[in-house]
């Protein structure tokens, strides 16, 4: 999946969200907008993968603002947000049958991609009630992509590479690991960030929420990228990648690079993500924008 022009005006309403959470002044917004054009104008190609340039974009506000650590108030919400709803679920969840656990987990960590408070998920400024009102909406959607019986299969006595996408729903992904335990997962490793950027959750995070609770090996997977960037992954990330028998990615981002990078793997990739935009979605055969996708190749 390379870069379109339709993600552009997406590129600068993204940059245009962030400004206004991190309380950027008027003269740093349109200075700073400015920087982000001429960064697009000198550098996009449609050749590339579009979170290669939103990472650029991010980086460039993160020095602009000299802020190493945005949206932390925000990142913590959504992490909280996301163990509240995760103990409320496990209570009614991990008591149903194999196959019904592991679909209703995987709805639910479909869902929490909707927490994604960059985008047309939570939003920069939304508060916990209305996220909480979102996500129960965005699970009554069911899966347009519905892939869950082969994942299901190809779990059994598989070792399984988790690699997460946001804050807040690396708390419901444990609902989906402690799922596929029940499938038959031999072995589950999680691939977090080592550093902050935007929403995209880190290892800092990861131990936050407990996915050491609920993962064998936590591992980093990747420097403050949005999405796994091949030319950035870690040495670790990239020898799980060919050491284990299932991938598991969550979000658009990382099905951006996932999804490039097939033909360079043997193992059977499955790609969990809430589609933010039309190309996306068009990809995977939905006439709607925003789906639920589970995608097993």
């Amino acid at each position: 999946m390379k870069t379109v022009p339709e993600c552009i005006p997406c590129f600068i309403d993204d940059i245009s969200g962030a400004l206004n959470a991190l309380d950027a002044t008027e003269a740093q917004k349109k200075e700073f907008l400015l920087t982000a054009l001429r960064y697009l104008a000198d550098n996009v190609t449609y050749t590339r993968i579009p979170s290669v340039h939103i990472t650029a974009l991010h980086r460039k506000l993160k020095a602009y603002l000299e802020e190493p650590y945005p949206f932390r108030e925000l990142r913590s919400l959504c992490n909280r947000a996301g163990v509240k709803l995760r103990e409320r679920l496990l209570q009614k969840l991990e008591f149903l049958n194999t196959k019904a656990f592991v679909r209703e987990a995987v709805i639910w960590s479909i869902v929490g991609n909707h927490l994604d408070m960059r985008t047309i998920g939570v939003g920069y400024q939304k508060g916990a009630d209305e996220i909480m009102r979102d996500l129960k909406g965005i699970y009554e959607e069911g899966l347009a992509v519905d892939h869950v019986e082969k994942l299901i299969h190809l779990t059994k006595g598989s070792s399984v590479l988790f690699i997460h996408d946001n804050v807040g729903e690396i708390a419901l992904d444990a609902i989906l690991m402690k799922a596929l335990r029940k499938a038959g997962a031999v072995h589950i490793t999680s691939a977090l960030r080592t550093a902050p950027l935007t929403s995209d959750a880190t290892l800092e995070d990861g131990y936050a929420v407990g996915l050491h609770e609920f993962a064998d090996d936590l591992i980093p997977a990747c420097p403050d990228t949005l999405g796994v960037l091949k030319e950035e992954m870690t040495l670790e990330l990239e020898k799980a990648l060919h050491t284990h028998d299932l991938i598991i990615t969550k979000g658009q981002a990382n099905f951006y690079s996932f999804i490039n990078l097939r033909e360079e793997l043997n193992n059977p990739l499955c790609f969990l993500l809430r589609t933010k935009c039309n190309p996306v979605a068009r990809l995977l055969g939905s006439e709607k924008a925003r789906v639920n996708v589970c995608y097993v190749i």
